[in-house]
């Protein structure tokens, strides 16, 4: 004798680029809704911006990208968008802690394809390559 629950089947993911056009679509609105935000984003904008990321998602899958944001869940739609075309991110909240980041003994191996930051921030000058004369 079988037992069978009358379960749903997950519910199907939307591709990628559906998730990437929600994302874009929200961080819009958001933007609207702000009295503060000036600036327009002409709907062919959109599509123009939404159109080149989907046709470089090879150059945004699997890449790791450092995001260095003293407020990070301001950015919650472009993470949104960029995490639906396969990007893996890691966000800093201080120079400190995007420095321990970049200093982490796994990031030997993997090192971060790309760094963001809101802001200007003070990095150490990496040490001059030593000459073998």
């Amino acid at each position: 004798m079988t037992l069978s629950i009358g379960l749903r089947p997950p519910p199907t993911p939307a591709p990628a680029v559906e998730r990437g056009e929600q994302a874009v679509n929200a961080a819009v609105d958001m933007a609207r809704r702000n009295p503060d935000w000036e600036g327009e984003s002409p709907a062919a904008d959109q599509k123009r911006a939404l159109d080149r990321a989907t046709k470089e998602r090879a150059l945004l899958d699997g890449a790791e990208i450092l995001w260095a944001d003293d407020i990070p869940s301001n950015n919650r739609n472009e993470t949104r968008m960029l995490r639906s075309f396969g990007a893996m991110i890691t966000f800093a909240c201080t120079t400190e802690e995007a420095l321990r980041a970049l200093d982490c003994p796994d990031r030997e191996q993997r090192p971060f394809d790309l760094i963001l930051s809101d802001i200007s921030r003070e990095f150490p000058a990496p040490d001059p390559p030593k000459s073998n004369a």
